[in-house]
Parts: C-alpha cells; structure tokens; sequence
C-alpha cells in the first residue's frame, strides 16, 4: 500500500526565462538534475510525489512497470531514475530513499504542444495508478464556480477596510469562496507586508480552481526566495 504525500501541482512551461528559471529551481530543489522536457514543450508540466513501501530497487521496479502499461518507451535509466518517450510525451520517475524501508517516487509529465488532453492525461494517470495503487488520480480541472465579480468586489472593499487585521479577515472570507488566479493575485496585492502575503497566497490556494496559472500569484513576490518558502508552505498543506 502506498501513500500520497502531496497533491498534483501544475507548472506553465514556456521559452519565457522567468518561468524556465522557476521550473529549473523547483527540480534543483528536489535533487533532480538531468532531466529534459521535451523540445516543444505543452503550457503545462504535471508532476506528483508517492511514498513507495520498499527501498529503491522496489520504487524503481514499480516505476519501470508504471511505465511499461503507459505505452511510453524507456529511454535509459539512471541510478535513482527512469526516462521514457512516446511520439508525444516525455515522463521521469526519480526515486530516493527516505529510510530503509520507504522511498519516495516523484513522476514528472510533459508533453509537446500537439498532444490532446485526452492523452496527456490518461498517460500521467496511468503511471500515477500503478504506482500508487491505492487511488485514482484526475487532473481536471475544478467544477467549483469562483466567487462572481459582484461579489469579489466587495469582498475586496471590505478586505480594505479591514487592513490593519487582513489574516483574520481572509481566513474567515476564503474558506467560503473559490478564487480564479487572476482574483488571489488582487487579493494578495492588497495585503501589506511580505511575510503577510505569503500568508494570504496560502490561505487562498486550496481555494484556486484553475492552479494551472497558479504562477500569476508567484508573481506578485519580488524575490526567489518568497517565492520558495511560499511553494514550502504550500507543500506542507497535504501533511497537516
């Protein structure tokens, strides 16, 4: 049996060097060096972490057969990972250890621009369901409505009256809404000070439904390093 450690997570990937920056920093963060996306690269990079039960040859083996039943062919395989490609889509599943016992396995996605969906997703779904048999991951999107523009200006007149206690204000307001990128992004130019921001841009995001642009909320950070202790933060979600 295996256990989800983190939630699916969305990256835009372009030729724009800020987000090519950002991808870079988030798989150095993780260890990972030497792995490529595809040339032309989709709007979007989907990736997940797994607990595996066993040490690494045992999440290596699972991810060898996860990738096997996607259809995609394995390219090579490196001392922690294995690379695989299909005419349209590239995927790596990097293993490390966390003690004797239970490794950890990250599977990474991408796809070239002419891939469907359909596709796209059912690849990423495969390889998720064989090596964590315990669940059916989806990556659609949120059926939940975002909060309309009638309403959201209000909530950020009042979010204006009540500056000098915004936190306490959000947290009461978030949990009863849902908020497109665009609307957590106001929402979190509104609030003064940096460690409150990232406060809010936590707050708001199991409320975001379309996370695939969750980078516009990034953003509104100046420095690299509120934007990594804010993907910290945001990690730490799935473990409370």
């Amino acid at each position: 049996m295996t256990y989800p450690l983190y939630k699916i997570h969305m990256i835009p990937i372009s030729t724009n060097a800020y987000l090519n920056k950002y991808l870079g920093t988030l798989l150095l963060s993780l260890g990972i060096a030497g792995w490529s996306l595809p040339a032309q690269a989709s709007p979007q990079l989907l990736y997940e972490f797994l607990e595996v039960n066993g040490n690494l040859s045992t999440c290596l083996n699972q991810a060898e057969t996860a990738i096997k039943r996607s259809g995609l062919v394995r390219q090579n395989t490196r001392q922690n990972s294995i690379n695989a490609q299909g005419r349209d889509i590239t995927a790596t599943v990097y293993c490390r250890r966390i003690n004797p016992q239970l490794s950890e396995a990250v599977l990474m996605v991408a796809g070239t621009n002419g891939v469907s969906t359909a596709n796209f997703n059912s690849v990423f779904n495969s390889i998720v369901k064989d090596i964590d048999e315990s669940r059916t991951t989806t990556v659609s999107q949120s059926t939940s409505t975002p909060i309309s523009d009638a309403a959201f200006g209000q909530l950020i007149d009042a979010l204006e009256r009540n500056w000098a206690n915004p936190l306490e204000f959000l947290a009461q307001a978030v949990p009863q809404n849902y908020f497109t990128a665009a609307q957590a992004t106001q929402i979190v130019k509104k609030i003064n000070f940096e460690s409150r921001k990232i406060s809010a841009a936590v707050l708001l995001y199991p409320q975001v439904v379309d996370r695939g642009n969750w980078f516009v909320v990034e953003q509104t950070f100046t420095f690299e390093s509120q934007r990594r202790e804010l993907r910290r933060q945001i990690a730490n979600l799935s473990n409370k």
